[in-house]
């Protein structure tokens, strides 16, 4: 595409926008613009995330968790918690420990994952009755492998990023790249989780991966 025809479409898309009168819609909208061209404002990207699984995610995920039973959600890479939230709330408020690096106001535990000492004694603390969920997490692991192998016991829940559109795959790459992130797959996943995986549902642009305990 021409970059021509970027910046129309670009100029095309936020017309709609406005014109839905949304400013949640806006807000989280130019937030994600700010983080992609590159000032790094993380916490924005977090209030994009929420407000696109809040809007267009979570309803669907929900519905294919009919078939598990839990007593309580964790979720890693927590963020703003939407993930973990979403599913409480429909479950019937379900106890939720939110588990990140950064102490978020929702951060019930701070551990950073890719740090051994953290990882075991966040495993150590879970029980086989939770269900572990993740939302964008995996690809932000230096070696998502070695983290999740810590994680056997549980139902894994995932929701990663995984547009099936070509261009829109490669431009997601590309950014993984610079970010020094890693770049998920269908077969990277079914590489780390074998025989567990016991549902893929696609959400375009995002894939559910639901996993069983090993």
């Amino acid at each position: 595409m021409e970059e021509k025809d970027i910046i129309d479409h670009v100029y095309h898309f936020l017309r709609l926008l406005s014109n839905e009168e949304n400013p949640e819609a806006a807000d989280a909208v130019s937030g994600l613009s700010s983080h992609l061209l590159g000032d790094g404002d993380y916490p924005a990207l977090l209030r994009y995330l929420k407000y696109y699984g809040d809007t267009y995610l979570i309803d669907t995920i929900y519905q294919e968790l009919d078939d598990l039973e839990f007593d309580r959600i964790i979720e890693f890479g927590s963020g703003l918690a939407w993930l973990s939230n979403g599913i409480a709330a429909r479950r019937g408020m379900t106890p939720v420990i939110t588990v990140d690096k950064r102490p978020w106001g929702c951060t019930s535990v701070i551990a950073d994952l890719e740090k051994h000492t953290d990882r075991r004694r966040i495993a150590d603390s879970i029980s086989t009755t939770d269900i572990i969920v993740m939302s964008e997490f995996l690809h932000c692991l230096e070696d998502p492998m070695e983290v999740m192998a810590s994680f056997t016991n549980n139902y894994l829940v995932i929701v990663e990023y995984m547009p099936l559109n070509k261009q829109w795959r490669a431009s997601y790459c590309d950014q993984l790249v610079r970010y020094n992130a890693c770049s998920m797959s269908a077969d990277f996943l079914n590489m780390m989780f074998g025989e567990r995986v016991s549902k893929v549902v696609d959400i375009d642009p995002y894939v559910l991966l639901i996993v069983r305990p090993k």
